[in-house]
């Protein structure tokens, strides 16, 4: 019997697998909004990367609701942020902004990764060892450079900055890879299979940045840190929403093997088709607006067939992410799940 770990690995090397690799999580809004029946529906899934969560979710209180019945709460990070969140379950938009001005990085807390040890390390490494002896493929890591830049900064001065070279801005950049650095060197202590980067680089139609700024800023950050999940002789996998088509060689010389991608900003056909040509796996993530949020269970299904048309997951080189956000008709879940399972 083929195990999840082994099909991944198939799927990673454009190797044909016995069925398409799923990865199907459940998450708190999701639950809050469809219960336990959602649940269910991803146990039947036979997801190859977690199992899905039997835990309970921290559900909203009525303290936060505001008078007109709309969730509506405040909260700070341990960076400092804070955060003003309108649906439960998804992340807000900052309000406030501990470094405003990058003049205040000298007197800023920068927060800071400790290496794991002891009996920390023994339990994250009793965690992944316990995934893998069940079969499942094991993917940590949410390693971001960029995106915290604009979370502890306003972000139209974030790009102004960078297209300035800004001092400060480059200085909280090193400082930020360096955490990066950690939290990676704290992944691979545990022996996960793959590290998760991710930076969203584009709008719906353009990047967020020239290619220059990138190669320039970021490219030679996530090179280093990708050469070291190599050495270490795992994935490094990147998520990146909007367009990203003029990056895709980028992305496959720094070292990604696999990228999470948001599909509907780009042509279907010659993304999986360059993606193909440069050896990049991708995650098949459906479009979760104008389709699952706004679409029927009929235009779920066809475009569910397009992406299996395009980017052909039994032939290895891609797999179904099948993420479920805020205001999903639970029609539209089933019907994402049962084209899924159709296409086996």
């Amino acid at each position: 019997m083929v195990t999840s770990r082994e099909r991944v690995e198939r799927c990673l090397n454009f190797m044909a697998v016995d069925r398409p690799v799923v990865n199907m999580g459940l998450n708190a809004v999701g639950y809050y909004e469809h219960g336990e029946k959602l649940r269910e529906l991803v146990r039947s899934m036979e997801c190859d990367f977690d199992p899905v969560y039997e835990g309970d979710f921290k559900l909203p209180s009525p303290e936060d609701f505001d008078a007109e019945g709309n969730y509506s709460t405040v909260t700070k990070d341990w960076w400092g942020v804070t955060w003003k969140n309108r649906i439960y379950g998804i992340i807000g938009h900052p309000i406030e902004w501990p470094l405003d001005d990058w003049a205040k990085l000298d007197a800023y807390d920068f927060p800071k990764v400790r290496r794991l040890e002891g009996e920390a390390l023994v339990k994250a490494q009793a965690e992944v060892a316990a995934m893998k002896a069940r079969g499942y493929y094991v993917r940590r890591g949410w390693v971001t450079n960029f995106g915290q830049a604009y979370a502890v900064h306003k972000f139209d001065e974030v790009l102004a900055d960078i297209a300035a070279r800004d001092e400060g801005f480059l200085r909280f950049t090193a400082l930020m890879h360096g955490l990066c650095v950690a939290s990676v060197e704290n992944l691979l202590l545990t022996d996960v299979d793959a590290v998760l980067f991710a930076d969203d680089l584009g709008t719906q139609d353009a990047l967020i940045m020239s290619p220059k700024d990138f190669r320039e800023i970021y490219k030679p950050l996530y090179k280093e840190m990708a050469a070291t999940v190599r050495k270490a002789g795992k994935r490094a996998f990147f998520h990146v929403c909007g367009y990203c088509m003029p990056l895709l060689e980028d992305f496959a010389d720094i070292g990604f093997d696999a990228i999470w991608p948001q599909l509907s900003a780009h042509d279907l056909g010659e993304f999986a088709r360059r993606c193909r040509e440069l050896r990049l796996a991708v995650a098949i993530h459906p479009d979760r607006g104008a389709l699952m949020t706004r679409g029927s269970p009929d235009d779920v299904r066809r475009r569910i067939g397009d992406y299996y048309e395009a980017f052909r997951p039994h032939d290895g080189g891609s797999w179904w992410h099948l993420e479920i956000d805020n205001g999903f008709p639970y029609e539209n879940i089933e019907a994402m799940a049962e084209a899924v399972r159709a296409g086996f």
